[in-house]
């Protein structure tokens, strides 16, 4: 099956091959990866054969990579069969008959690396300026072309439409402009591109209902991104907006001067977020909202749902109530409070990862199900991922949600909604999704394979509960048969298990909790 577009398509005019070849290969790139690497290969052996032969270079025929595993496996298998039969004086005569063959052909080689040298040498002496030959020219042209190969600031708006339209906006950079009358409705998520401000027209801007929540400046590739949005917070400052288009709460005010009319605002290149190459890639993102904001970087964009729902976050939960909420539920002991108030002040401080540790049976899960209570009662974050590396630690987290008594005799599941371990995608009423980290690696890195293709949920705040698994064996209690009463000998070894472990308890180990708040 043949798509009926292909980027590849403009190459039938020189080979119907190359066309076909190319056009296979992006149709099986999403079913069979493989499948699309096999043509590919393909296609680059077809190419160099048609530049060969356009240019009178002669191609040797040659056995194929299979063909050539194939022999060269056989052949180590012959050696090694008649290296095995040998004698040992028969493999001493074999080497010394080896070593001398190598010395000549070494000798050889120097001789003749001598006598080219002093060739070349005189060559080079006798050379006279020419002009370069077809072949050369091709190369040389060749060359050129591949430096030109590089995005521009269109291509990176055509990727940006693209993206965008996956995930809800309605968006064309070529029609959808506000110099052709595009203005946004009270019902549509609209990225109009080219929209008046006080520095020039921004790339986009977005609006939700009417309203604008955001811009984007777009830029070539190999730009450096964190740059362009600090550029980009101007258009976000002296955007030109009418009375029903400004966001409820607009402005957001920082000191004296800079006064912020929308509250996020987006930058990028078009490159997809490598880690290595951090401000060379991804989506870069700032919150007008919060002074305090760091700009982070995106892996891909905001739906509008996405957009609404961090709308409606508390970033002042710490001054609109969440300092002052007691912590007369749920049972905390002392230094489970001091923990998540630790926790709430890290958050007021802009920080992002947190890790906590705590010994074991100190409570963990608890204080874990009392902070995200909190977090969620005040809109600090909308969805907490309360992630697992094994199924035990989910149910006991589930478990805990479950029992865990909070205000009014409540439990935390009858307050809010939990997506349990069987749920593969939360809905939208979720507030909490509890996942192990193997079935979150594969839900997106193999979304078909695991039934959740489509947009998935995202959460503001991750926890991760660790738990190290301990090593068996040294220090191990041993266990009497339930079965019969312990002898004498088995009675010593039990007292001697318990002794370790009275030791043992005096150094617990440490169990971890690390916390991080996404802007995803």
């Amino acid at each position: 099956m043949q798509p009926l577009q292909s980027n590849f398509a403009f190459l039938a005019g020189h080979d119907p091959g190359l066309a076909r070849l190319g056009a296979l290969a992006e149709w099986a790139f999403h079913y069979d990866p493989p499948t699309t690497l096999g043509k590919l290969r393909l296609f680059a052996e077809l190419l160099a054969k048609l530049v060969a032969a356009r240019h009178a270079v002669e191609i040797l025929p040659a056995e194929s990579f299979e063909q050539e595993s194939r022999t060269e496996a056989e052949a180590r298998a012959r050696e090694a069969e008649a290296y095995a039969r040998e004698t040992a004086e028969q493999k001493a005569a074999r080497e010394a008959e080896d070593r001398a063959v190598w010395e000549a052909l070494a000798a050889e080689q120097e001789a003749a690396n001598v006598a080219l040298a002093g060739q070349l040498r005189s060559i080079r002496e006798q050379a006279e300026p020419v002009a370069p030959s077809p072949r050369a020219a091709l190369l040389q042209q060749s060359e050129q072309a591949a430096e030109e190969i590089e995005l521009d600031e269109a291509d990176t708006r055509l990727i940006i439409d693209a993206k965008l339209r996956a995930i809800g906006w309605q968006a064309d950079t070529n029609r959808l402009r506000h110099a052709l009358g595009i203005r946004p409705d009270p019902v549509s998520a609209i990225a109009i591109a080219e929209w008046p401000t006080d520095s020039g027209p921004v790339d986009y801007a977005l609006f939700v209902k009417g309203r604008c929540v955001g811009v984007i400046e777009a830029k070539k590739l190999g730009t450096d991104v964190p740059a362009v949005l600090e550029h980009t917070k101007r258009y976000a400052r002296g955007i030109k907006l009418g009375a029903d288009e400004i966001p409820i709460e607009s402005p957001w005010q920082h000191g004296l001067d800079a006064s912020y009319r929308v509250p996020f605002v987006f930058a990028t290149n078009g490159r997809p977020f490598v880690k290595q190459l951090a401000t060379k890639s991804g989506i870069w993102f700032w919150d007008a909202r919060l002074a305090t904001s760091a700009a982070t970087a995106l892996p891909e964009w905001f739906s509008p749902q996405d957009i609404e729902e961090k709308l409606a976050q508390d970033l002042d939960a710490d001054r609109h109530g969440l300092a002052e909420e007691p912590f007369d539920y749920a049972g905390l002991r002392p230094y489970q409070r001091d923990a998540a108030e630790a926790i709430e002040a890290a958050l007021v401080e802009g920080r992002r990862d947190m890790l906590v540790a705590m010994a074991t049976g100190t409570g963990k899960t608890r204080t874990c199900v009392a902070l995200m209570y909190r977090l969620l009662k005040h809109k600090r974050f909308r969805r907490v991922l309360f992630l697992v590396d094994r199924n035990a630690l989910g149910k006991q987290a589930e478990q805990a949600l479950d029992n865990t008594e909070l205000e009014g005799l409540l439990k935390f599941s009858s307050t809010f909604n939990v997506a349990r371990l069987d749920k593969k995608s939360p809905d939208k009423e979720d507030r909490v999704q509890v996942a192990t980290v193997q079935s979150l690696v594969r839900r997106i890195l193999y979304p078909r394979r695991a039934g959740t293709a489509g947009p998935q949920r995202r959460a503001g705040l991750g926890i991760a509960r660790t738990h190290p698994r301990q090593p068996r064996g040294r220090g191990q209690a041993v266990r009497p048969s339930r079965t019969r009463r312990p002898r004498i000998r088995e009675r010593r070894l039990i007292l001697a298990a318990q002794d370790r472990s009275r030791e043992r308890s005096r150094r617990m180990p440490i169990r971890r909790v690390r916390l991080a708040s996404f802007d995803l």
